[in-house]
């Protein structure tokens, strides 16, 4: 029986007009940021770290002046065997 399942359903980060209830969150993790601090945010995939990082650069960009610079290191940190590996950008000889 599956009892561990997630209640968003995207294919994609959503924008962060979209993002909803997450206020405190993004409230909090601007603090940090402009507090300088490191911060670490994980969860199962496909529930909305994407669309929350998103909502905190666009807030923080408008509300703290900040510069948002958004990487995306998802393809240089898969294992050669995993099945999307073959996305990946392979290195030059």
């Amino acid at each position: 029986m599956i009892t561990d399942i997630n209640p968003f359903v995207y294919s994609r980060p959503i924008s962060p007009d979209e993002v909803i209830d997450r206020d405190e969150e993004t409230h909090r993790l601007l603090q940090w940021a402009v507090g300088g601090h490191f911060v670490r945010l994980y969860a199962p995939r496909k529930y909305g770290k994407t669309s929350l990082l998103g909502r905190v650069l666009r807030d923080g960009e408008r509300s703290e002046g900040l510069i948002p610079i958004m990487v995306d290191s998802t393809a240089c940190c898969r294992s050669p065997t995993s099945p999307s590996a073959s996305n990946a950008p392979t290195p030059a000889n």
